[in-house]
């Protein structure tokens, strides 16, 4: 199947044993950002270690625990990975209690035994749609459109793409089309200028807002210095300074807990740079990126450290790029 998607990312991550050396590969080429986590992460000979704040060794994976670990954190719940994190630190497990982890793992992400006639009968895709402005002026907020105007022409043609609605129309057309071939899809958003929360930017600024502030603030999720700067930005200030990651999390947590077998990501850039332009390009590029780079900030979280050890702990990504 072949369709004109400018950039779409397939991820399918596999389960097979592993070195320590080929983790450490797979950590330098892919999700040591820059090197942000140099300090963060250790390699030894037989294993690899998780640092906490204060540099000191928090928890390891010894080389004959990669693969039943990595299964493991790709298919059991937070709390359990959580519980798992704790309880284990340093320790190495026994041939029985790994035996023991494989019995219990939610087997959710196994792929279904092939359908001669629909050959992605009952395969779960998750789809998201890039942005979410479907409009010129909602699209102002976030500066993911592209106007053009024909100074050249009597009349002045003007040509206006929005990106959201261009991704969200992209990620119809797919669905329909792997459904036909038996999947199972959903959408991290469902409708047109909707955004993952299921209302337009401006309702959320609206109505949401200050609930959700309030909520994080009393969470200790945010500081008062923080809350009260975010309190008074208006709609779109509020939205690069907090709500475009905010709203990103909803669409993980989305695609997340439909336990996907395959996740495609869907934006138009430019080009490689994705700089602003304001005239007709001869060029045509297709761009793949690669998802699990972490940077220091992104460790701070207890359940990053989990997604983390999942991501490092896999043999490799499979990338497709139609």
């Amino acid at each position: 199947m072949r369709y004109l998607i400018p950039i779409v990312l397939f991820i399918a991550q596999t389960g097979m044993a592993q070195t320590i050396a080929e983790c450490k590969h797979r950590f330098d080429k892919y999700l040591n950002l820059k090197g942000a986590l140099s300090d963060r992460v250790q390699f030894e000979n037989n294993a690899f270690y998780i640092l906490n704040d204060k540099k000191e060794k928090e928890f390891a994976v010894y080389t004959n625990e990669t693969k039943v670990l990595a299964d493991f954190f790709e298919n059991s719940s937070l709390t359990e990975q959580a519980k798992l994190y704790k309880l284990k630190g340093l320790n190495k497990l026994s041939k029985k209690q790994l035996d023991s982890l494989a019995m219990t793992m939610n087997d959710d992400s196994k792929l279904p035994k092939p359908n001669s006639s629909k050959p992605l009968q009952n395969i779960r895709i998750a789809i998201d749609p890039g942005h979410f402005s479907s409009n010129y002026e909602d699209s102002k907020v976030e500066g993911k459109y592209v106007k053009l105007v024909n100074e050249k022409s009597r009349k002045k043609d003007t040509i206006t793409l929005v990106e959201g609605q261009l991704t969200f129309l992209t990620a119809q057309v797919l669905k329909n089309m792997l459904e036909e071939q038996g999947a199972k899809v959903i959408l991290s958003r469902n409708k047109e200028n909707m955004t993952a929360f299921n209302q337009t930017y401006n309702d959320w600024y609206k109505y949401r807002r200050n609930k959700v502030l309030d909520s994080l603030k009393q969470k200790k999720e945010l500081d008062d210095d923080k809350y009260k700067i975010l309190k008074q930005f208006p709609k779109e200030k509020l939205f690069w300074a907090f709500f475009r990651d905010y709203e990103l999390l909803e669409r993980a947590k989305k695609m997340n807990s439909y336990y996907p077998h395959l996740s495609v990501i869907i934006h138009y850039n430019v080009d490689d740079k994705n700089s602003p332009w304001t005239t007709a390009s001869q060029r045509n590029n297709s761009m793949c990126f690669i998802s699990g780079a972490f940077g220091t900030k992104d460790l701070a979280k207890p359940a990053n450290k989990l997604h983390f050890t999942f991501t490092i702990g896999k043999t490799s990504s499979a990338i497709r790029n139609y």
